[in-house]
């Protein structure tokens, strides 16, 4: 798995730097409920789980969910798929240019990077 860690749910896309940063932002309910798909930069998609994770709290302990992202069993690279996403996301949002779409996939997520920066 390859920072950064692209999130994709219903057309919109966030980029994270790390996938500690993802775990951080997302919501457990929303992963439960198959809301987002990910990806890292080469296109590899990622598995997002809900874990349950004891946490102190006062004079006992207390179960929380929280987010693991994980490479998938699926060794192979959607680069393609993923370019298509970010195409419609700067259609969606009006950075788009007629020459992304001749851009290799890194480029399109650099240009996403400098237009938004990394989701915090």
């Amino acid at each position: 798995m390859k920072p950064p860690i692209i999130i994709t749910e219903h057309g919109d896309v966030s980029i994270f730097e790390s996938p500690d940063d993802a775990q951080m932002y997302l919501e457990p309910i929303d992963v439960e409920n198959g809301e987002y798909q990910a990806y890292d930069k080469d296109g590899h998609i990622l598995n997002l789980r809900v874990i349950g994770v004891d946490r102190p709290l006062f004079f006992g302990m207390i179960r929380t969910k929280r987010i693991k992202v994980e490479k998938a069993s699926d060794k192979k690279e959607h680069p393609d798929e993923l370019k298509r996403i970010l195409l419609n996301f700067f259609k969606d949002t009006s950075i788009y240019d007629q020459s992304d779409e001749s851009q290799p996939l890194n480029k399109l997520i650099d240009k996403a990077v400098n237009a938004f920066g990394y989701t915090r």
